[in-house]
């Protein structure tokens, strides 16, 4: 028996075919391209999504698996992103993506409709976001009532590929939370938010728990056969958490991606009353994840690399830095390259190179971006523990969680240990692990992720430069207190 997970992100799909023990016998990725028609647009034809998921389902097979051996396909995504459907079940126009900013006039007023408090104590979000779903589907009855008269089913990117695989609306209740209309602790909609949107409950997903499965596939546009089960899982960072074995309180997963995601694990919803961060439900019942993040943090060293290193790879990159001693002899990154979201919203903060001199080398910003992104991730951390969550191990995900010179940069700023994932893509392998739940291989999400998950490399603080660190963090600190008032000038100038 076997199990495949499917991850639907911004700008790509992933896929993996396991057996029972997490071992990945296949992989697949296809990329697509968004469309961007206006600044503040950004969408994508909704059948694109199920173009590329088929693909990547077909390359699993020409791995010489036989589609019989198939017992579920799990499916996660990205949150947010807006698929309409008439009463048919096709697309009433494109699919919204979550980094679309038309709506910001309807995040403010539901916002100022329902106050920030009330909407973090009912959704576990800490901000209204203009690509939230709700604004998505407000500023829709607003600017484009015929297309929202039409629609007879609002869904998710997840949902849409649920629909096309089995013909069910069905869903996972851990996607659900930062569209505003989801209810974390009655694990229900939110009737005033869908009232407020004009929306039916009839027009919304039947929801379920992690671990169960909409129905069986029923289109023959794939070899599958007729008994295999589809599976809803939670959103992306979620389902990744579950990927990365990321079970237990003490423990949080980060990514460093295009973004830096933490999520760190609780017993209990984590309301921080400064609103700095939000939370999910994990898909392990009775657990959940607070989740601060940061805009940029990958991104920074891949824009380095490609205005100032043409040509040359991340190892190349790494061996330069490692030339350097830790600080970077006074050169100091503050990370807001794409502005600061947490611990507050200042969307005018921006990256600053701070302490340069005439003997700084190229190797030296290189170290510096490494080492902000370390300051950051030990900046939630300390956040964290504010709030009662005291980590003890990272686990570490994505592209730079291979990199074992970032990794030990993270243990050592932070006096933490690291551990990087087994499998890079590790949302695939959650998805997977929430599709051999609901074929009843195991009675739970968390008996599943205990027997499929792995760790690879482990990474523990050096203390002679965890100690270095401890006084060039709290310099980083300084920098950033220092510049605070200039960026609060600029954001309300």
């Amino acid at each position: 028996m076997l199990v495949a997970g499917i991850d639907i992100g911004t700008s790509a799909v992933k896929a993996g075919l396991f057996d029972l023990s997490g071992r990945q016998l296949a992989g697949a990725y296809q990329e697509y391209c968004l469309e961007s028609s206006q600044p503040d647009r950004v969408e994508v034809d909704p059948e694109i999504y199920w173009e590329k998921a088929r693909e990547a389902l077909m390359a699993l097979l020409r791995s010489g698996t036989s589609p019989a051996e198939v017992a579920a396909i799990g499916i996660t995504s990205q949150g947010e992103t807006l698929i309409t459907l008439d009463q048919t079940g096709k697309p009433t126009g494109k699919a919204i993506v979550w980094l679309d900013t038309r709506a910001i006039e309807q995040a403010r007023e539901i916002q100022a409709r329902f106050g920030l408090d009330r909407i973090y104590r009912v959704t576990g979000q800490n901000e209204v976001c203009p690509g939230y779903t709700a604004c998505l589907i407000r500023w829709l009855k607003e600017h484009q009532p015929e297309r929202f008269s039409q629609t007879d089913k609002f869904l998710l990117v997840t949902d849409y590929l649920v629909y096309k695989l089995t013909g069910v609306v069905a869903s996972s209740k851990g996607l659900y939370p930062s569209t505003l209309y989801y209810d974390v602790g009655q694990e229900r909609w939110w009737p005033e938010m869908l009232e407020f949107l004009e929306v039916q409950t009839r027009q919304l997903p039947v929801l379920l728990d992690a671990g169960t499965a909409a129905g069986r596939l029923s289109n023959r546009q794939l070899p599958f056969s007729p008994n295999t089960l589809v599976c809803p899982a939670p959103i992306d960072q979620v389902t990744a958490a579950l990927g990365s074995g990321n079970l237990q309180s003490g423990t949080a997963s980060e990514a460093t991606g295009t973004a830096l995601a933490l999520c760190a694990v609780s017993s209990r919803p984590v309301f921080d009353r400064k609103k700095r961060f939000g939370f999910f439900p994990h898909a392990v019942t009775g657990r959940y994840l607070a989740m601060p993040w940061a805009p940029a943090s990958g991104s920074i060293l891949s824009w380095f690399k490609n205005q100032f290193f043409t040509g040359r790879n991340y190892q190349e990159l790494t061996e330069e830095a490692s030339r350097v001693a830790p600080g970077c002899d006074g050169l100091i990154l503050l990370p807001h390259f794409c502005g600061m979201v947490c611990p507050e919203k200042l969307t005018a903060a921006r990256g600053v190179f701070w302490g340069l001199t005439l003997q700084h080398q190229r190797p030296h910003f290189i170290r510096a971006i490494m080492e902000a992104v370390a300051y950051l991730l030990r900046d939630y951390l300390n956040l964290l523990e504010e709030n009662g969550i005291v980590i003890e191990k990272i686990i570490s995900l994505g592209g730079a969680s291979k990199n074992p010179f970032w990794c030990q940069i993270k243990a050592d700023v932070c006096g933490k240990m690291v551990a990087s994932c087994f499998l890079e893509e590790a949302g695939c392998l959650g998805a997977a692990m929430v599709a051999a739940t609901a074929a009843g291989v195991f009675p739970d999400c968390e008996t599943a992720c205990l027997a499929m998950a792995r760790t690879g490399q482990v990474y523990h603080p050096d203390p002679a430069r965890t100690a270095v660190y401890q006084e060039l963090y709290r310099n980083y600190r300084k920098l950033n207190e220092g510049a605070r008032p200039l960026f609060l000038e600029v954001n309300h100038g």
